[in-house]
């Protein structure tokens, strides 16, 4: 994401000190959903736009859990919102909103075994939150600087996770609370 995009977000939504307050919002993040499909006749990918949830900050990532059919959406405010889509009717329903984090969501995982969403923020915390109850019931600091990116290893529930010092942490959910296992530092910093 540009910083061009993410200043028109601010600037957008901002009030200055001499203007009224207002519980309206110009949308500045969105959750757009289309069906795609191929024209047989031509072998053309045709894009449909079926609809757009919009949102007063910007959306940043998105992760999807096949196993339960939800969809989780990180946001720049620190939240996480859940979302089942039901295939028949082609709609969105809101399950979750979890507060989960004071800065921008970076990176989300699923574990379909204990129902938790795993993020990282650029407050440079790992989280694990219940699904159901949208509570946290994990929390650990991880590295000296903000958490920038996740990948989640489900085969061997191991979560590789980097920060903007250059360090990749490598961390195992096997067993709750999750273990850091090891912290590599590369030789130049991100």
């Amino acid at each position: 994401m540009r910083i061009t995009s993410r200043l028109d977000s601010y600037l957008t939504n901002m009030s200055l000190p001499w203007e009224k307050k207002s519980d309206t919002y110009s949308t500045v993040g969105a959750l757009l959903f289309y069906r795609v499909g191929l024209r047989e006749k031509d072998g053309e990918w045709i894009f449909t736009r079926l609809w757009a949830k919009n949102f007063p900050v910007q959306t940043n990532i998105l992760c999807w859990s096949p196993e339960k059919e939800r969809m989780y959406l990180g946001m720049d405010n620190g939240t996480i919102y859940s979302y089942s889509i039901n295939e028949n009717e082609i709609s969105l329903t809101q399950e979750a909103e979890i507060k989960a984090h004071a800065k921008r969501v970076m990176g989300l995982a699923y574990d379909n075994e204990n129902n938790h969403v795993i993020s990282i923020s650029k407050d440079g915390k790992l989280k694990c939150s219940d699904d159901t109850t949208e509570e946290p019931v994990h929390e650990e600091s991880i590295g000296k600087s903000g958490l920038k990116v996740l990948l989640h290893d489900k085969s061997h529930k191991r979560l590789f996770i980097g920060d903007g010092s250059g360090c990749v942490h490598i961390v195992s959910h096997f067993n709750y609370p999750p273990e850091l296992l090891a912290s590599v530092k590369s030789q130049n910093g991100s």
